[in-house]
């Protein structure tokens, strides 16, 4: 149900801002705070699924490094990445979170920022996942295709 009117007030707010384009006005609907909520709530889903894959990483990589060290071997080009730039993960949720801010705090942002940035968000969200996932059992189906 509340998935439901989600869907319906983010499309009420995409369906307003395309209105006022298609008449070629200038301005941008203000959004009414129901639909600000429906943003936030959109905004933070995505946010959440990036410290999701922070936090995974940081707390699950260690396990990967010492059991692929104990493997011996040169690791896949995608591990060894990953293993490189795990450090510097929790820059992507602070920077999405500053560039969702701007869309929320702004009282009448345009459809393409607040789109782009959405977009950008849940993109970078599920990129890190599959990065992640990628990252950790490569170098296991590497031994398993070696095995068999």
């Amino acid at each position: 149900m509340v998935g439901l009117l989600m869907k319906r007030d983010l499309a009420a707010i995409v369906a307003v801002v395309l209105a006022d384009q298609l008449k070629g006005e200038a301005s941008v609907a203000i959004y009414t705070p129901r639909e600000r909520v429906v943003a936030l709530v959109a905004f933070s889903m995505a946010l959440a699924g990036q410290v999701y894959a922070v936090v995974f990483a940081i707390w699950k990589a260690p396990v990967f490094a010492q059991l692929f060290a104990g493997l011996g071997g040169e690791l896949p080009l995608i591990t060894r990445a990953f293993f490189a730039t795990r450090p510097f993960w929790w820059l992507v949720p602070l920077v999405f979170g500053l560039l969702s801010f701007d869309v929320l705090r702004r009282r009448a942002p345009s459809l393409t920022h607040f789109a782009s940035v959405l977009v950008a968000s849940a993109l970078a969200a599920l990129s890190m996942h599959a990065w992640l996932v990628e990252a950790m059992y490569a170098p296991l189906f590497d031994i398993l295709r070696q095995i068999g």
